[in-house]
């Protein structure tokens, strides 16, 4: 996003009838917020509108790390480079 943070997912809680937008933790790390400590595991989803987020967007990204398959875990790659990261080519 143009602001920095990332884009989210939405889900809807049906039950409860409420649209959240989704986040997920980047890697396991501690964060703070208003002198607590937080800390985030690894494809945690966070809701994107939390002011923990919104303070710290260097942790998050729209997509889990990672997918269960039947096969097991797989890592889920990030289809576009993301701002100053530069990818190998595969040629």
């Amino acid at each position: 996003m143009p602001d920095g943070r990332p884009c989210s997912l939405k889900t809807v809680n049906h039950r409860l009838g409420v649209t959240v937008n989704i986040v997920y933790a980047k890697s396991n790390s501690s964060v703070g917020l208003n002198g607590l400590i937080f800390r985030l595991r690894t494809g945690e989803a966070w809701d994107a509108d939390d002011p923990l987020v919104k303070q710290h967007p260097e942790c998050f990204q729209d997509h889990p790390p990672f997918a269960r398959t039947s096969q097991g875990v797989e890592r889920v790659e990030q289809a576009t480079a993301a701002p100053g990261e530069k990818r190998k080519s595969g040629r």
